[in-house]
């Protein structure tokens, strides 16, 4: 159980490592770094490779961004309306799944661009996650840990 007391922008330090605002941090996280590895691709490996990554990475973002409203609206105490919860789902997968699909048979991007741009946040999640875990080992048991996230 974690005692240590919140700081000033409502997050706990120590193992505990995920808060309410992890995933805000991997979104902006996962379109700083698609744009950066996008342009560094378009230049050494081929434009459309670069444009490939930029396409599905983002789309991933959103579609993480998309899944994490859903869940947050609909997992309340007090509730959701049942059309609210539907008109969200009918708008998440036609839309942007049919972006999805548009992308791959319109777009004639590189395979490993589409696969590495589509799991762009999952390697986010786990780096971020990882360097927290090293971080509390590096700081000690019982130390508070506070660790410092660029994003």
């Amino acid at each position: 159980m974690n005692t240590e007391q919140p700081t000033d922008r409502g997050r706990a330090h120590g193992p505990a490592g995920i808060d309410a605002g992890f995933l805000g941090r991997v979104h902006r996280t996962g379109i700083v770094l698609a744009l950066f590895i996008s342009l560094a691709t378009a230049v050494y490996i081929g434009p459309w490779w670069g444009f490939g990554f930029l396409a599905c990475s983002l789309w991933s973002v959103a579609n993480l961004w998309t899944l994490d409203r859903l869940l947050r609206t609909t997992i309340r105490p007090e509730g959701t309306p049942l059309r609210v919860v539907l008109l969200g789902v009918l708008v998440k997968i036609p839309v942007l799944y049919g972006i999805l699909i548009a992308m791959l048979v319109v777009g004639h991007f590189p395979a490993p661009s589409i696969l590495l741009g589509l799991a762009l946040p999952l390697v986010v999640i786990v780096l971020k996650v990882a360097g927290q875990m090293v971080a509390a080992r590096v700081s000690g048991p019982g130390q508070s840990v506070r660790t410092v996230d660029p994003s």
